[in-house]
């Protein structure tokens, strides 16, 4: 451990401090130690400064909050290591260590195994599969006969007529998007890269709604002019 893991925001804010012995070597971690005894409450049973550098293996010195909320005195703790093991534990070990209320409502019985996910999977493939091998074997040959034939002339003809409508489809279209979109999206940009343009169509077009409307009275005057 090392004065120089943790850094000072994070210090700051530990209300149980358990601190075992600091190995100095340089003057930035003898700076960085005066600052962490500074941390701890004010004592006169203790040098912190020479107790952290002296403390023996499996001794720290340990600071807490009390009831009202305030850093205890900083006391000189012998930490007993922890009696742990990294092994399954065992269903008996497990029964006697848990809580018994906590084992009356949540323990299985001891005799009711749990099954495995594979034999949970396998029992219904295996079933199921020894079923359509029975049902295959009952059906009559006919039947088998008609089920391994391929498709039928109706099945063809029908994905005949389904990929020539599909065919049709596409071209009319792409001769629909060649005949007029096309036309239609260049004119379009043609058109708006001048303002003057979209008054020239709309004065053509004014005109033409004119010949349109009048047409009977221009055919009129057109048919005068050539009896006089």
């Amino acid at each position: 451990q090392d004065v120089m893991d943790l850094p000072d925001d994070v210090l700051s804010q530990l209300s149980t401090k358990i601190i075992f012995a600091q190995r100095i070597a340089t003057a930035k971690g003898e700076s960085a130690l005066k600052a962490l005894t500074r941390s701890f409450p004010k004592t006169q049973d203790l040098d912190l400064l020479e107790t952290f550098k002296a403390l023996a293996p499996g001794v720290a010195i340990v600071t807490t909050l009390d009831e009202s909320g305030k850093q205890t005195k900083p006391e000189k703790v012998k930490m007993f290591a922890p009696a742990s093991t990294m092994k399954v534990v065992d269903y008996k070990t497990l029964r006697q260590e848990t809580d018994s209320i906590l084992l009356a409502k949540y323990a299985k019985g001891k005799d009711r195994k749990e099954k495995k996910p594979e034999s949970v999977i396998r029992k219904p493939i295996l079933y199921v599969a020894q079923t359509y091998e029975k049902t295959q074997k009952q059906r009559p040959e006919t039947e088998n006969r008609k089920l391994n034939t391929g498709p039928g002339i109706m099945d063809a003809i029908f994905k005949f007529i389904l990929k020539l409508v599909d065919f049709l489809i596409k071209l009319f279209s792409k001769i629909i998007n060649a005949i007029l979109i096309r036309p239609a999206k260049k004119f379009t940009k043609w058109m708006f890269r001048k303002p003057i343009r979209i008054i020239y169509v709309l004065i053509l077009l004014l005109i033409l709604y004119a010949l349109f409307v009048n047409w009977q009275m221009i055919q009129g005057f057109l048919d005068n002019l050539k009896i006089s």
